[in-house]
């Protein structure tokens, strides 16, 4: 992979009343180690196409992480949070905002 190609996709109702934007991304990013996910109150679902691993600290100064296979669902946090080296990715994810209006209760069965 050299180039880095990266496609963004903004959904029409109904399921914009969930996600608001969508991405893909493929390709290498050389100097690039780690992503900072910023406190915006989103919830992101973040699936790992290529290595089936996504590693992610709990603070930028953090040297030991967690890894994740398949994908994973961060939510609104009071700290930032922090994904492992991406610079070879296929990734493709999902941000939303979840509130009241656009909360479901799922009946237990």
């Amino acid at each position: 992979m050299d180039a880095v190609q990266s496609q963004t996709y903004v959904p029409r109702l109904p399921l914009s009343s969930y996600a608001k934007c969508m991405w893909w991304r493929r390709g290498a990013i050389p100097l690039r180690r780690r992503e900072l996910s910023m406190l915006t109150g989103s919830v992101d679902l973040v699936i790992d196409l290529l290595a089936d691993r996504i590693k992610v600290y709990e603070s930028p100064a953090a040297s030991v992480g967690i890894v994740c296979t398949g994908s994973i669902v961060h939510g609104a946090q009071s700290r930032v949070f922090v994904f492992d080296d991406l610079r070879h990715a296929h990734i493709a994810a999902a941000h939303g905002y979840f509130d009241q209006a656009h909360s479901h209760t799922i009946p237990a069965i």
